[in-house]
């Protein structure tokens, strides 16, 4: 592990107990708590400006090797970050900073669940908003391990997100210093991104991949046969557990972005297909081991990176070049 050096301590905890007096409060408020985990993050990332965010799923981890120079912070050292009561296995846990590609990016290895007991849709969301407080990430890169919704899905598949239905039932307040009570979705992923994806895709023969909708769900336990077909006839094709309130707090903070005058954040999502949704291959039970077995095939896994690599690069091209 590579870092910028020792963490300041006295002036970080002279900068968190300023956060705690304008605060004035015994609970935080959540943009107290976004803006406790930002000074900290500010103070161990030193002069590096990551331009490019990446969550990367479950198993979906080893990507975080191919950074360069990394610095990495565990979540759990994070002031205002959660602490969940149990973990999510697959998941590291911490944010890794660096050079990908050439490009500066930060990487959240594993992420932070609904299902998970003491979570709330703020605390799933609160590690994005952290980084997009802190004014520097221009583009966000979504990545989950899902289950294929339509038939045909194999393991190693990777589909490219155009839109999401959330069915997790949970709503996600209202951060108002940094975004809108009701904001506009109709563009959550970028359309100018998935061109961008396609274009990487075809120029570079790399596998085919295909554009569908993800619909999201609260978990942990994976869908009936019959919440499947309900997410095919709503035009899900990959279902999962995770993705839907992080891209939504993205939406958010665009709307007052743009009445602002401030750049936006662009989003790209990708599933990688891990297992069949339950009832479309007969006979097939699910189980995250197999899961995370998928998610670990080296093929399947060095495909999916190869596009990640090549977006991370054509987007740095395209937009700082």
């Amino acid at each position: 592990m590579n870092a910028t050096g020792p963490v300041n301590r006295v002036g970080l905890h002279r900068q968190l107990s300023r956060i705690h007096v304008e605060g004035a409060r015994p609970r935080l408020s959540e943009m107290d708590k976004i803006k406790e985990a930002s000074v900290y993050l500010r103070m161990r990332l030193g002069s590096f400006k990551p331009l490019i965010l990446l969550t990367l799923g479950s198993g979906l981890g080893d990507l975080a090797a191919q950074i360069e120079n990394p610095i990495e912070i565990s979540y759990s050292d994070i002031p205002g970050f959660p602490r969940p009561k149990s973990q999510v296995e697959g998941h590291a846990e911490k944010f890794v900073a660096g050079m990908l590609n050439g490009v500066p990016v930060i990487a959240m290895c594993g992420r932070f669940h609904l299902y998970q007991e003491g979570i709330t849709p703020a605390d799933v969301v609160r590690p994005v908003r952290t980084l997009l407080n802190m004014a520097d990430i221009r583009h966000f890169i979504v990545t989950n391990a899902a289950g294929g919704a339509i038939k045909g899905n194999k393991p190693g598949d990777v589909m490219l997100i155009t839109d999401q239905i959330d069915n997790t039932h949970k709503v996600l307040p209202t951060v108002f210093e940094m975004e809108p009570q009701f904001a506009d979705k109709s563009e959550v992923y970028s359309k100018e991104l998935i061109g961008l994806i396609e274009d990487v895709v075809l120029e570079n023969d790399l596998i085919s991949i295909y554009n569908g909708v993800y619909w999201g769900n609260h978990g942990p336990d994976y869908e009936t046969p019959a919440e499947v077909v309900m997410a095919q006839v709503s035009g899900g094709m990959t279902v999962g557990m995770s993705t839907v309130k992080e891209t939504s707090a993205v939406a958010r903070y665009n709307v007052k972005a743009i009445k602002e005058g401030r750049p936006t954040v662009k989003v790209a999502g990708f599933s990688y297909i891990t297992n069949p949704a339950a009832g479309t291959v007969a006979g097939v039970t699910l189980d995250h081991d197999d899961v995370k077995a998928a998610a670990g095939d080296e093929t399947g896994v060095e495909n999916f990176t190869n596009i990640i690599l090549l977006t991370v690069k054509e987007i740095h091209r395209r937009h700082v070049a």
